[in-house]
């Protein structure tokens, strides 16, 4: 099953191909897709909807390992977060066993070991995003990819501040999701689609290299 990184928008980029696997896993259930939702409750219930699925309770961690799907949607890294800890072991449980994953915005910044939770400085200095003066705050993540993730790296301003913490030396390496623009993590390569790119952050002896991966 699939891991698809969103990095801003709407899930139509990818939402057949996860429906599909939403499906498969519940066929081999002979259940009703489950899907977990955090984050943006109203978009998550639309998005159950359009998918035939019901929705998995949070609070109860063997009904979140037992997910068919997981979504998460949103834009408030710091407050989907706070509500992931309690349950992120059962929800790599459930991706691991096959469950796809479906992040959007936060839902995809959130998906590494590690995450950028918000600020625009480092030690003082404006890194972006405009109009933040609060020191960039890194935590954890859902643990899904061995990778930090950033979305809207353009559209947002966020990639000035990935590069930042790069050099800083507080990541070796991370990838960032144009908004409009889905990274899809298998089985095999890594997948690109939509509008935008995926900018791949290195930090390097001294330097820190920007390159991209575009839509197929």
């Amino acid at each position: 099953m699939s891991i698809y990184l969103l990095g801003g928008g709407s899930a139509e980029l990818v939402e057949s191909d996860f429906s599909r696997e939403l499906r498969a896993v519940a066929r081999l259930a002979e259940a009703k897709p489950a899907l977990l939702i955090l984050g943006d409750a109203v978009a998550g219930a639309a998005l159950a909807e359009r998918l035939g699925a019901s929705l998995v309770d949070a609070s109860d961690v063997d009904a979140v390992r037992a997910a068919h799907g997981v979504a998460i949607l949103g834009k408030d890294r710091r407050a989907i977060a706070s509500g992931l800890a309690p349950i992120s072991e059962a929800l790599r449980d459930a991706v691991g066993g096959g469950a796809p994953y479906l992040g959007i915005g936060a839902g995809a910044a959130l998906a590494g070991d590690a995450a950028i939770l918000g600020g625009g400085e480092i030690g003082g200095v404006p890194v972006g995003p405009l109009g933040d003066d609060s020191e960039v705050e890194l935590g954890e993540g859902a643990g899904l990819v061995d990778l930090l993730i950033e979305v809207d790296a353009i559209g947002g301003g966020t990639l000035p501040r990935l590069i930042a913490v790069a050099e800083a030396g507080l990541v070796g390496q991370a990838l960032s999701v144009d908004a409009g623009t889905a990274l899809i993590v298998g089985q095999g390569a890594l997948v690109v689609q939509g509008s935008g790119s995926v900018w791949q952050v290195v930090a390097g002896d001294g330097s820190v290299t920007v390159s991209t991966l575009g839509a197929e």
